[in-house]
C-alpha cells in the first residue's frame, strides 16, 4: 500500500502522488488490507527516517505515538512517529519557550518497550525495498 492519499510531501514531494493497493486477489480480504495499510504507513515512514539517517542523525529507539501506538502488531511492524510537528509548531508559535519545555510537557513516555522479531526483521527489509519501487514504478501514472 503507498499511503498517499493527500499527495506526499516525504520523501517524495509531489502533490500529484496517489494512493494504490499492489498485488492485491481474490484470496484478500479485510484483514490483509488493514496490515498492508499499515505495512505501506510504517514504510512511508521508513523512507523518511532514511532521510535523518542519510545525514548522520540517528537514534537509538524509536517512540511511537498516536492511535497507532496502542496496537502491539502497528507497534511490531513500526520503525518512527513522531509528534514533531506538534511541537514545531508550539515552539514556533510561542506556546512553549523551547523544545526542551515542549517535549516535557508533550511526551509521556510508557514503559513498555516493542523489541522487533529478528526472522521478521529480514522479510521486512526485502518488502522495503520493493515499496520503493512502487512509487517511482506509478509517479508516470499519477
Amino acid at each position: 500500500f503507498l499511503p498517499y492519499l493527500n499527495g506526499e510531501r516525504t520523501p517524495h514531494n509531489d502533490p500529484n502522488a496517489k494512493a494504490v493497493y499492489l498485488g492485491m486477489t481474490l484470496r484478500h480480504d479485510k484483514r490483509h488490507m488493514i496490515r498492508s495499510t499499515m505495512e505501506g504507513i510504517v514504510y512511508s515512514m521508513k523512507e523518511s527516517y532514511a532521510i535523518f539517517r542519510s545525514l548522520g542523525i540517528k537514534g537509538d529507539r524509536i517512540i511511537a505515538a498516536g492511535g497507532g501506538a496502542k496496537s502491539p502488531l502497528f507497534r511490531q511492524i513500526q520503525e518512527q512517529a513522531s509528534i514533531g510537528a506538534a511541537m514545531t509548531a508550539a515552539v514556533g508559535s510561542g506556546y512553549f519557550k523551547d523544545y526542551e519545555e515542549a517535549c516535557g510537557q508533550m511526551v509521556h513516555l510508557s514503559p513498555e518497550v516493542t523489541e522487533p522479531i529478528p526472522e521478521n526483521v529480514k522479510l521486512y527489509e526485502e518488502e522495503f525495498l520493493r515499496f520503493k519501487e512502487i512509487y517511482f514504478a506509478n509517479k508516470a501514472l499519477f
